[in-house]
């Protein structure tokens, strides 16, 4: 039997919030889709806007995966509240009046291996700030039918753009979606802002390495690229996912040794070469195709710099707007949530996370 929280028309306005491993804030768009249906025609970022967090809910966040039970509970709730008043603020700033919200949450636990996942920001609690449809808990459901729980961006990015086949996301983690000949695969590349926004704060109290001009004045330890890429996930073959458990365990501990012997210019240049490297082994074979290139790490002007260099003569890339590059990611949850109240399977799960194919995310109703 088939569920539907809303009524199939040619437009549907939505918001789409996403909060990234790298504590950048708190990102809100306005979208609106045109459909054609099944399928979508186009989609319109109508507003868009970042919420930084303060110093206190990075911490909290940060921390919070080895805070007491009381506290993770707590912080669950009031992080829902904290999510709820800035859709209220974000409607009010802009005018704006959505038919659904789709929220991701924050992820403070990511254990594909058993089976476990956890994002913050109560759903019950934000759904009390809205008079329309939440969907959020996108990822507990992939888990439970033995999926990685992410990434999800690839289940949608070829529905909303069409044209293009390969896509690269630059966010707390690198990520890949690939579209070839109805083989879907999609992909955690590695660690990208997640680590540069780490190490930049330790050597400068800044929230990251603007045009990556810290890195660039570093050099590359091929010593520490060597460990780096010993570890054995980058040997692991699809589905594959991170999360910060899998930093905790093999990159801090590594990185923190080398940061007193190289200092942390070369740490930042090793880790961008690390980024490029891997990148570059996942696309070198798509002669002549075209890549778009997402996330808050395509601002990242020495990083976009490096991936260029290596893949010129082999890889187009797609230029884009700001906007789309600061707020894909919006866009796409906003779409998946779309696409649940519209009680529609996603049919590529197996492909990308692992896990059966179904409908994704918790629904409360306004």
């Amino acid at each position: 039997m088939k569920y539907s929280f809303l009524h199939p028309k040619e437009t549907h306005l939505g918001l789409g919030l996403m909060s990234g491993s790298s504590l950048d804030g708190l990102d809100i768009a306005a979208v609106k889709f045109y459909l054609n249906n099944p399928k979508i025609k186009k989609f319109e970022i109508i507003e868009a806007f970042t919420y930084e967090y303060d110093e206190k809910w990075i911490s909290r966040l940060e921390n919070l995966a080895s805070a007491s039970a009381l506290d993770f509970a707590k912080t669950h709730v009031f992080y829902g509240h904290f999510i709820g008043k800035k859709i209220i603020e974000f409607c009010k700033t802009y005018k704006i009046k959505p038919e659904f919200v789709s929220s991701h949450g924050h992820t403070i636990y990511h254990q594909p291996d058993k089976q476990f996942t956890f994002q913050v920001g109560c759903g019950q609690t934000i759904s009390s700030y809205l008079k329309c449809p939440l969907v959020n808990d996108f990822r507990t459901k992939d888990l439970a039918n033995g999926g990685q729980g992410a990434p999800l961006v690839p289940l949608v990015e070829q529905e909303l753009f069409p044209n293009i086949h390969l896509f690269i996301n630059l966010g707390g983690f690198a990520n890949i979606s690939i579209y070839q000949k109805n083989h879907v695969l999609g992909f955690d590349i590695t660690a990208c802002n997640r680590v540069l926004n780490f190490y930049t704060w330790k050597y400068n109290h800044q929230p990251f390495d603007k045009d990556g001009i810290i890195a660039s004045q570093g050099f590359v330890s091929e010593e520490l690229l060597y460990k780096i890429h010993k570890i054995p996930y980058f040997e692991q073959n699809p589905p594959k996912s991170l999360g910060n458990e899998w930093l905790e365990k093999y990159i801090f501990p590594l990185l923190d040794d080398y940061a007193t012997k190289i200092g942390y210019p070369s740490l930042l240049r090793t880790w961008v070469e690390h980024i490029t490297i891997q990148i570059t082994k996942q696309l070198h074979k798509f002669e002549n195709q075209e890549v778009l290139i997402t996330g808050g790490g395509a601002k990242n002007l020495f990083l976009i710099q490096n991936i260029k260099q290596q893949l010129a003569k082999t890889i187009n890339f797609v230029d884009t707007n700001e906007k789309l590059i600061d707020f894909k990611e919006s866009v796409i949850f906003a779409y998946l949530g779309l696409k649940t109240l519209l009680g529609k399977k996603h049919e590529t799960l197996e492909n990308i996370t692992g896990g059966k194919n179904c409908i994704l995310g918790s629904v409360h109703l306004g």
